[in-house]
């Protein structure tokens, strides 16, 4: 079967052609977009990211410790990252979570901004603010001893 046989009579043959440049297309952005979130991904965990607001105030950040507790996790020293970071396994889960949506957003919708109107994009961005607002409250309960206090900068 002629893919000229697929397009229904009354149809041009650019109608079959321009779905597959619009599925290619999608195609090419869902894999510019893993690339990105990749790219974003390399510098943490290799340890050449340094955290800017360390770095000027000489402070923990909420999310310090955790590009260190990553790098434990991937080790497999799974004990040493929850005393660097308590939060970095879900918090990595989260990022996963958002990163994935925004590719099947891409594949799916032609644009990764989509992802929110999904069902899954939805669930991704609740678990990602849940997440970060446990970070945030762990950050504080830190500055007040709880936890092993403050991780060293």
């Amino acid at each position: 079967m002629a893919a000229r046989d697929l397009v229904p009579s009354g149809v041009s043959s650019g109608a079959a052609t321009s779905s597959g440049a619009t599925v290619r297309s999608r195609v090419w952005a869902a894999m510019g977009v893993l690339a990105l979130w990749a790219l974003v991904a390399v510098p943490a965990l290799l340890g050449l990211q340094r955290c800017p607001f360390a770095v000027l105030l000489h402070i923990p950040c909420p999310s310090c410790g955790l590009t260190r507790a990553m790098r434990l996790l991937l080790a497999g020293r799974v004990d040493a990252s929850l005393c660097m970071h308590p939060l970095a396994i879900p918090l990595v889960a989260a990022v996963a979570a958002t990163a994935l949506s925004t590719v099947a957003a891409a594949l799916t919708r032609g644009s990764p901004v989509d992802f929110y109107r999904t069902c899954h994009g939805h669930a991704a961005l609740v678990f990602l603010a849940v997440a970060y607002a446990a970070v945030f409250g762990l950050w504080v309960l830190r500055f007040f001893g709880a936890f092993g206090g403050p991780v060293p900068v």
